[in-house]
Parts: structure tokens; C-alpha cells; sequence
């Protein structure tokens, strides 16, 4: 359907009133502000509005469970200072390299590539570069991607290079090696002794803009506090429940995790293991198919489809 001049001002509007709101707010909310502003009636703009908040991914929905109206919070509000942590693996620090894939999952804008996010360290302004590198098979890849899900692995391959895109359309492609682009940290992990077991502490700068600062997490410093990273993985399994107990098996990976923070915040403060490493650790939750080409969080010992339709 065509915009007509009101609803383009309706979608402007509401996009300044998103970026001026520092706390969560409804369609109604919304629609207040924005019917004051352009002298309309809000009853009238509320379904437009609906329909743009659900749709855009700068949001998150933090809807209760038994709430009529959905509720939603700016991205950058809710994980502003937020704290997660990259793992990188033995292979990566040999070749000097991170790839983006997951890492960021679900603490950036969909809308913005991994390989467009500016990574820098904490204590200055420097911003690392991003290089191609093709040295891996797609099965080589996984590991780095799987929270992607299947599908938007798959497309997110293509994005880093066209050229990979007739690759992942074939099983064969699946030893051909992908064109993808990788942050080059080669002198950092060298000035830093980096190794295997020592992790980034990420922090969020902007969601929106995809910047990220990060601090170094060591190995040994980890090691000292494995009850807290057991109480860590025990906590994230509990949200996990909590949300395919409500939402179902019809919702990616990245709205998953999203979820699951929103339940519990106190994830996003002082993590000590990866999303990746939570995969590893724990026993109970891992990625299972859904449909034909997609993939989802699920319990280990459940297949999804059973949790479907009438119980």
C-alpha cells in the first residue's frame, strides 16, 4: 500500500518519539504524544502505530505474561551498559583474527550486519578493522554462527560475499570455502598474551549504532569462579524455561535470548562465560531444527513440535 503524507508523518513522528523515550511505553503512549503533536485523534493512529512498533527492530517487546497491550523498550535503553562476553577460540587467536557471527547476538540491531560493528577496546579510541579471510568451510563456520539460526546463518554468509551464495544454496558447498569477513586482531591478541580461555568483556556503547567496547576477562580469573559461572548457567536455563514454557518454539534464536534477558537482567551484569560457552556447559538446552530451514533453542530431551497445538 502506498504512504499517503499522514502516514509518513505519522512514521516520522513516531521515531522521534522512540528516540526520545527512556522507559517502556505502549501503542497508546505513543499514540498520545504523537496525536498532540500532529493534531489528530490518537484512537484513530493507534493501529498504525501497532502495526510500525511491531515491526521495528530498534524495540524490544517486554510484554508480561497476562498484559493486553504490548509493551516495548528502545533497544539502546534496555541494554545500555549491558555486559556480555566473547570467547575467542584457539584457532582465531592462532590466526589472529575474531569472527563477528553470533558474538553479538541478541545485543545488536538486526538490521546491522556483525560485520559492521565497530569494536574497540575500553581504554582508547582505536577501532579494529575488518579483513576477508577465506580459510573455512561452511561446517567450520558453524561453530561462530549456529545462534544466527539456520536460516539467517545461511543469509549471512551471502551478505559477507555474493560469491558465497552458491555455495550455501548446495550440500556440496559445505566443503567450499567461504569469502567472510573478520575483525583482524592479530597485534592486540599479541600484545596481550591473549590465550586460549581468556575472554573479551564486552560492553554495549549502541545498540543502534553497533559500537561495542570491551575489556580483557582472563583465563585465571575465570577459573577462580566457577560457582559463579555454574550460578550463571543455572539462571540463564531458568529464563530459557520460562520462555519457551510462554512463547512456544515459534521464535528465533535472537528473539529467544532477547527473552530471556528481558526476564532476567542480571544476565548482563558481570558475565563471566559466552552465550557459546553456555551452549557448551549446559546440559539441558541446545539448538534443534525447526521447519525446514530453521533452528531454535530448545530443551535437549523435547522435540518442539510436540509442544505444539492442544496438551
Amino acid at each position: 500500500m502506498k504512504k499517503t503524507k499522514l502516514n509518513t508523518q505519522v512514521e516520522k513522528a513516531l521515531k522521534d518519539f522512540i528516540a526520545g523515550a527512556d522507559k517502556s511505553f505502549t501503542a497508546e503512549h505513543a499514540a498520545g504524544d504523537i496525536a498532540e503533536s500532529l493534531k489528530l485523534d490518537a484512537v484513530e493512529i493507534i493501529p498504525e502505530i501497532e502495526k510500525l512498533l511491531a515491526s521495528d527492530n530498534s524495540l524490544l517487546d517486554i510484554t508480561k505474561e497476562g498484559e493486553l497491550r504490548e509493551s516495548y523498550i528502545s533497544r539502546n535503553s534496555f541494554f545500555d551498559k549491558a555486559e556480555f562476553c566473547i570467547a575467542p577460540t584457539q584457532d582465531e587467536i592462532d590466526r589472529g583474527i575474531l569472527f563477528p557471527g553470533h558474538r553479538f547476538v541478541p545485543f545488536l540491531n538486526p538490521d546491522i550486519p556483525p560485520f559492521e560493528i565497530v569494536l574497540k577496546p575500553d581504554d582508547t579510541e582505536t577501532v579494529f578493522k575488518i579483513k576477508s579471510f577465506k580459510e573455512y568451510k561452511m561446517s567450520d563456520l558453524e561453530q561462530y554462527h549456529f545462534l544466527l539460526g539456520t536460516e539467517m546463518m545461511l543469509r549471512y554468509y551471502s551478505e559477507n560475499d555474493s560469491d558465497n551464495s552458491q555455495a550455501t544454496g548446495n550440500e556440496s558447498g559445505r566443503k567450499t570455502k567461504l569469502n567472510m569477513k573478520v575483525f583482524d586482531l592479530k597485534e592486540f591478541y599479541k600484545k596481550h598474551s591473549i590465550k586460549m580461555g581468556d575472554a573479551l568483556l564486552v560492553s554495549v556503547e549502541s545498540s543502534d549504532k553497533g559500537i561495542f567496547r570491551f575489556s580483557i576477562l582472563p583465563g585465571a580469573e575465570k577459573q577462580k569462579q566457577l560457582a559463579d559461572i555454574q550460578n550463571w548457567v543455572s539462571m540463564m536455563e531458568n529464563a530459557l524455561y520460562y520462555v519457551f514454557e510462554v512463547f512456544g518454539p515459534a521464535m528465533d534464536i535472537q528473539s529467544q535470548l532477547e527473552q530471556a534477558l528481558v526476564l532476567d537482567p542480571s544476565l548482563m551484569e558481570e558475565p563471566l562465560i559466552s552465550f557459546s560457552e553456555f551452549m557448551k556447559i549446559t546440559r539441558k538446552i541446545c539448538v534443534k531444527p525447526f521447519g525446514a530451514m530453521n533452528s531454535i533453542l530448545w530443551l535437549k530431551d523435547e522435540n518442539p513440535v510436540d509442544s505444539i497445538g492442544p496438551k
